[in-house]
């Protein structure tokens, strides 16, 4: 049976997805985007809300794979939600925790820029570009 998590802690997660499901990206950015959670460009680029880097890691890999399943479906049609079904079965459990618990990530002292990026590097495990977006303001939920 599928789940929506790499089989191993050391997998690194972004690439794992991109492998399984035979995709590739463009360009990766951490925003603070003030309304969404991440996006995916037409020119496949993703973008990641810093926040994400306190969700647990089963919610960071549905939004990694909601994100790429947009590579495939670029809008929210049942043909979207279906790719993204099949890769994560248990999504809307992980798009509820998200409206339950959104509102607490990131809460205190924003990062600095190096220590965001660094985070960032972490969580989604990825050792190529990776772009810090700096926006003003904080990012609403």
């Amino acid at each position: 049976s599928r789940s929506c998590s790499p089989p191993a802690s050391g997998s690194r997660r972004l690439a794992f997805w991109c492998d399984k499901l035979g995709l590739r990206y463009r360009k990766v950015f951490i925003k603070n985007q003030r309304t969404r959670w991440a996006s995916c460009s037409k020119k496949g680029n993703l973008n990641f809300n810093w926040k994400l880097l306190w969700a647990p890691p089963e919610v960071l890999d549905y939004v990694i794979v909601h994100e790429l399943c947009h590579l495939i479906e670029m809008n929210h049609s049942p043909r979207f939600w279906a790719q993204v079904a099949l890769w994560c079965p248990d999504y809307k459990k992980h798009r509820k925790w998200l409206r339950v618990h959104g509102r607490d990530l990131g809460r205190g002292p924003k990062p600095s820029a190096a220590a965001a990026l660094a985070s960032a590097r972490h969580a989604l495990d990825v050792d190529g570009d990776l772009h810090l977006v700096a926006e003003q303001g904080p990012a609403a939920v």
